[in-house]
């Protein structure tokens, strides 16, 4: 924590209870004494009003950066780390050198059990994959953000992991005859995925980036 932070949190510190001795005093019409501050009798309304009015806004600016505002922090510090973990989960959407194309190629090469069991293990990891990808994509719907974002996210996830993974987890050592429509799902599925990921991405990286500037003013605002 900076000086400069630490400053700031001291000064509200100190904000709220001379807040509350104020708008109590105002209350009871003076004669109080509590954390150091006296307060005598009031011998008029309009003292006794204002320090209640200048009490009530001491209370409220010393509330409001001691715990309203950091509150607030961590509720866009946790929306940032939810953009930013959704971006790297799109990553799964993608196919890669050694995954499910390459596996499903040496099976059909190979037609071994231990190719399809490779397979059949790949499917599995990636199918669990998907479907956090997919719980997570409901959340930024559930956070009130672009749904068009979500809709074509679980356009791509459910094209790999219905028709693709969860097919291949239902069948039991195929031919190399039934394997080969999986080989040209795959390639139907890569082009999906790169027509529909990059501009996803830039939408998700859009709104981290808002995120992300809101999360620094409200830290400028607290140590300010």
């Amino acid at each position: 924590m900076s000086s400069r932070e630490s400053k700031g949190r001291a000064v509200n510190a100190v904000l709220v209870p001379l807040g509350g001795v104020g708008m109590l005093a105002a209350l009871v019409g003076g004669g109080l004494k509590a954390f150091g501050i006296d307060i005598r009798e009031f011998n008029s309304l309009p003292r006794q009003i204002a320090v209640g009015i200048v009490g009530g806004v001491f209370l409220l600016v010393g509330l409001y950066s001691l715990w309203i505002l950091p509150l607030v922090l961590f509720r866009v510090r946790r929306l940032e780390f939810r953009y930013r973990r959704l971006l790297l989960q799109t990553n799964d959407l993608v196919f890669t050198p050694g995954g499910i194309r390459d596996l499903l190629l040496d099976y059909q090469a190979s037609g071994s059990p231990q190719a399809w069991s490779a397979v059949r293990e790949c499917a599995k990891r990636n199918e669990r994959k998907l479907e956090a990808l997919r719980r997570n994509t409901e959340r930024l719907v559930e956070l009130g953000d672009d749904s068009k974002i979500a809709l074509v996210l679980n356009n791509v996830i459910n094209s790999k992991r219905i028709y693709l993974y969860v097919h291949l987890l239902r069948m039991h050592e195929p031919t190399a005859g039934q394997i080969a429509p999986f080989m040209e799902l795959t390639r139907d599925l890569q082009d999906l995925v790169e027509d529909e990921l990059p501009p996803t991405k830039q939408a998700l990286n859009t709104l981290l980036a808002a995120a992300r500037a809101r999360s620094e003013d409200l830290e400028d605002r607290m140590i300010g």
